[in-house]
């Protein structure tokens, strides 16, 4: 028995009333809840509502409001359900990131090292620091298009949750407030210094993943929608 799209928006409705205002995982929820709902009514004589009730308490524990200070800091509270989304993906973040940070910053100072030679090494801070400019523009824009954008995802939350935080180091690394490879300082410093800027411009590249997500959700549920 197919559900009706009255009935389908009444879920919709009762999941975002729980919370669940995220609409990839409003649209994953709503399809699973659906399903269930189809089964249990060709399996008994109870109603679409008495059917809705039943499957939402067994639906209530993933929908209760809880947080994670440790991987997605204490303002973000939603329902359990997006929280392990988000702890996952944070979790595939961090990892990836670190990997490729330790070997980028590996490759950078070895062959700064090798080189030794300051035209090479201004070379590599100009490159850093331009880079940091056009993802500090990238990420204002991003913003922006997050304001105007219709849909509410998870990955428009991502994308929000370091927003500030990554606007502020970009223009402190693109400007020269924070230096890169210092001259004159020890390697110690040098490393530390290429890490920091590194991190940064990993953190912005998973940003704007999180941001492509987002719009290839948006165009995925208009083309479904028309």
């Amino acid at each position: 028995m197919n559900l009706t799209n009255q009935q389908i928006t009444q879920i919709e409705e009762t999941l975002v009333l729980n919370g669940l205002d995220y609409d990839d995982i409003k649209l994953e929820v709503t399809d699973h809840i659906a399903s269930e709902i189809e089964v249990m009514m060709e399996e008994n004589s109870l109603s679409f509502d008495q059917n809705l009730k039943t499957i939402f308490e067994k639906w209530k524990p993933e929908l209760q409001p809880a947080s994670s200070r440790i991987w997605l800091g204490s303002r973000i509270y939603v329902p359990k359900i997006i929280l392990n989304k988000l702890i996952i993906e944070s979790k595939k973040e961090l990892f990836q990131g670190i990997l490729v940070l330790v070997i980028l910053a590996f490759l950078l100072v070895m062959t700064s090292n090798f080189f030794k030679d300051i035209i090479f090494t201004n070379y590599i801070v100009s490159f850093l620091r331009t880079v940091s400019v056009i993802g500090t523009f990238i990420l204002v824009l991003g913003k922006a298009f997050i304001l105007k954008a219709k849909t509410n995802t998870t990955y428009s939350l991502l994308f929000k949750r370091n927003f500030y935080l990554m606007l502020f180091y970009g223009i402190s690394i693109g400007i020269g407030i924070y230096q890169i490879l210092p001259s004159g300082k020890s390697d110690n410093i040098k490393v530390f210094s290429l890490i920091f800027t590194l991190s940064y411009l990993i953190i912005i590249f998973n940003m704007f993943r999180s941001l492509y997500k987002h719009f290839q959700f948006e165009k995925k549920l208009s083309i479904s929608n028309s």
